[in-house]
């Protein structure tokens, strides 16, 4: 299309082709603000559009000094910072049969972990579309599921208002991980209010009498 642009991922292609050259938005903010007005920004990706929602986020609280993001605490603002600042905390350590060190530098342990997975040698299928490989065959289907818009894993939660939550993960674990968020928020709400702190982290699950 005139484009000089390049993709490491088949669908990140389809995402960028619809929305500058066809003008078709697969991703717009709904939020509602307290002016009844809704939101309506479009972003060309589903990360995009998860960063930008953030922003409407209340418990995003502390901003970064350099630039607009914000956070839940100061550990992760911190992470971020030293980041920024060229103070690299989580650096991959994989050495490959070369004797040469991958040294991949990541802002938080989550990203490096998701990273290390492409060193194991266990993951020995590979995906047709982008360089991810995996255990399974069952594992490469719901990848590619996923990438083609088919989502098998999608959370069922309905809120006191009646909404259904709606999220939509590739794997059934980061679905119960999810899953776990509403649980807190349900406990919280039942839980006196001076033992509200034991569930600030969303993987905190407890049980009230």
């Amino acid at each position: 299309m005139g484009c000089d642009r390049t993709f490491l991922y088949a669908c990140a292609l389809k995402e960028h082709t619809d929305y500058v050259h066809k003008k078709i938005y697969h991703h717009m903010c709904d939020h509602v603000g307290e002016n009844g007005e809704t939101c309506g920004k479009t972003c060309v990706s589903a990360g995009e559009m998860n960063k930008h929602k953030k922003k409407h986020n209340p418990k995003l609280k502390i901003p970064c000094t350099c630039c607009t993001r914000r956070f839940y605490d100061r550990r992760r603002l911190q992470e971020h910072m030293d980041f920024v600042a060229g103070i690299f905390n989580h650096i991959c350590d994989h050495v490959d049969k070369n004797g040469e060190k991958c040294g991949y530098k990541c802002e938080t342990a989550g990203i490096l972990m998701n990273h290390n997975k492409t060193h194991d040698p266990e993951l020995k299928i590979p995906c047709a579309c982008c360089i991810r490989r995996f255990k399974l065959q069952s594992d490469l289907q719901n990848h590619m599921d996923y990438v083609a818009g088919i989502f098998h894993n999608v959370c069922d939660h309905i809120d006191d208002s009646g909404e259904k939550c709606g999220f939509k993960c590739e794997q059934v674990s980061s679905l119960r991980v999810h899953e776990k968020i509403h649980i807190r928020d349900a406990q919280r709400d039942m839980a006196p209010m001076k033992d509200h702190h034991v569930l600030e982290t969303p993987h905190t699950v407890q049980r009230w009498e």
